[in-house]
């Protein structure tokens, strides 16, 4: 966290509530919060290393994949 955000205690109880959401989310596809202090002078989340492309990467590759599959009809149809 940025420590400027350490300051708005709004940010602090999201930061809490995202921490205790976080550890309550198992699965393959999720990465398990390791530890965190929601209290510490600047509030800090460790989570496990999940492998896997950079979102951006999965996005131009979703993107390619729709492209090529649907062809010009994708491109053509309007963005909602």
């Amino acid at each position: 966290m940025h420590p400027h955000l350490a300051l708005d205690e709004d940010f602090r109880t999201r930061f809490r509530r995202e921490v205790e959401a976080a550890r309550r989310v198992c699965g393959a596809w999720t990465a398990p919060v390791l530890d965190a202090d929601c209290d510490a002078p600047v509030p800090w989340g460790a989570t496990a290393y999940a492998a896997g492309p950079s979102l951006t990467a999965a996005v131009t590759d979703t993107a390619r994949s729709r492209s090529t599959r649907y062809g010009r009809w994708a491109r053509a149809s309007p963005r909602r």
